[in-house]
């Protein structure tokens, strides 16, 4: 019951455990397991990446859990993953109003509505059905709230000067190579302002 994915740069392998799902819905883990051999086989032609293929089914996993399965369990096990296309789109609108609903009461963020909102469209690309168009969830004042704080957390010339200072400082004592490392990619970080996961890469 465990759906691995192989991290090529980082010569890893992360799995997701459906034995919750194969308990309850084992028709659609049987689903799951045909998708995912599918978007393996294929990720090279696609858009997306491993780390986006895996947030994808970690999402789809919770949706159903969490969401699915407890409102609409003899939809789910007589008619598998097409139970969201059915009746005019009756099981996504139900789900997508209620994803929309816990947005609007901050239950969950916007980013994580948003990120549910397309692991359902994906899975109904998938299966060649369409998907509703109801319930949208906005983003655009999200954006602007996330533009306006990260301005507000912006260093000012000053204190980037002072910051640098004591990056050099701290650098011409540094023994350990473990500090001296932090430190270079402190600098790094500050010099190329490239976010921190692709300078992890």
């Amino acid at each position: 019951n465990l759906l691995p994915f192989y991290f090529s740069e980082h010569d890893i392998w992360r799995h997701i455990d459906c034995s919750d799902l194969a308990e309850c819905l084992p028709n659609i883990l049987s689903e799951m397991q045909s998708l995912h051999e599918s978007e393996i086989s294929l990720l090279a032609q696609k858009n997306y990446n491993m780390e986006t293929l895996h947030t994808r089914f970690s999402k789809a996993k919770r949706l159903l859990l969490n969401y699915l399965h407890p409102n609409f369990p003899e939809q789910l096990q007589e008619h598998g993953l097409r139970a969201l296309g059915r009746d005019n789109n009756k099981i996504q609108k139900s789900l997508f109003q209620t994803i929309q609903s816990q947005v609007q009461a901050k239950t969950i963020s916007l980013g994580t509505g948003k990120s549910y909102f397309e692991v359902v469209r994906w899975l109904m690309a998938y299966l060649g059905l369409q998907p509703t168009d109801a319930y949208r969830i906005s983003m655009q004042r999200y954006q602007r709230h996330a533009k306006r704080a990260k301005l507000e957390k912006t260093y000012s010339d000053e204190e980037l000067v002072e910051l640098i200072f004591h990056l050099e400082k701290a650098f011409a004592v540094a023994t350990e190579s473990k500090t001296k490392v932090a430190l270079l990619f402190a600098k790094i970080q500050i010099k190329t302002c490239w976010n921190t996961a692709p300078l992890c890469g």
